[in-house]
């Protein structure tokens, strides 16, 4: 959508009620989106799912992501 390159990898963990409550207290939204996800966040709901991340770059900047993605991958990989 935004045409920015990226790549997505696994951490190896999952979502835990304990370590990832739902924010008591909404904060200022910035756009409709953000606060659905707020408001449709379960921490019961999501326990065990997988964890990712993602690297992003600038738009024709595709090197960049795919070398963070290397060095990332170098440093967790045993």
């Amino acid at each position: 959508m935004l045409d920015y390159p990226g790549g997505v990898f696994p951490t190896g963990q999952v979502c835990d009620p304990a370590l990832d409550p739902k924010d008591p207290k909404p904060r200022a939204f910035k756009i409709p989106q953000d606060q659905m996800a707020w408001e449709n966040y379960d921490p019961e709901l999501q326990a065990g799912a997988p964890l990712a991340l993602q690297v992003v770059a600038r738009r024709w900047e595709d090197e960049k992501a795919m070398k963070a993605l290397r060095m990332i991958a170098d440093v967790v990989q045993v």
